[in-house]
């Protein structure tokens, strides 16, 4: 659906938090169009002997402590490597689970207020980096943007 939308440019990503952020892991398993999937604290969601299955690079973004989650990124690393995938995942130091959320509110702690601009900062460079296939359509103009 996506795709096929005036404002795409044919490139298509995937992202989650915590329980979509897992569930964003697994569909990078089933659709051959994700150029990436980014994982913000959430579980793989498959078993490691699936993740050759893996179809594109998966980015995580861990706070320190939410220890479950963190504590598995070395074993998570491992299984995609070994199975010859691009896994990079990035443990935010102090940073509690739902980070992103946290780091924007009036009491944040100064790890989940880092934690959020710097994967913020990251996600985004990430997403440029993306290229648009090469017989993508140009995106739409902007509203009120004059056609040449």
């Amino acid at each position: 659906y996506a795709k096929k939308m005036p404002e795409c440019d044919g490139n298509i990503a995937i992202g989650g938090f915590c329980w979509g952020g897992g569930k964003a892991f697994a569909f990078s398993t089933v659709n051959k169009d994700i150029k990436a999937a980014f994982v913000f604290y959430g579980a793989p969601m498959l078993p490691q002997a699936e993740m050759s299955n893996v179809n594109c690079p998966v980015y995580g973004f861990y706070g320190e402590t939410d220890r479950n989650l963190a504590s598995a990124v070395p074993s998570e690393t491992e299984a995609m490597h070994t199975a010859g995938k691009t896994y990079d995942a990035i443990v935010y130091p102090g940073a509690q689970h739902g980070f992103m959320r946290l780091g924007q509110m009036d009491n944040a702690t100064d790890a989940n207020k880092t934690a959020a601009e710097q994967s913020w900062k990251r996600w985004l460079e990430l997403l440029k980096k993306i290229e648009a296939p090469a017989d993508a359509k140009p995106a739409a103009p902007a509203a009120g943007t004059a056609k040449s």
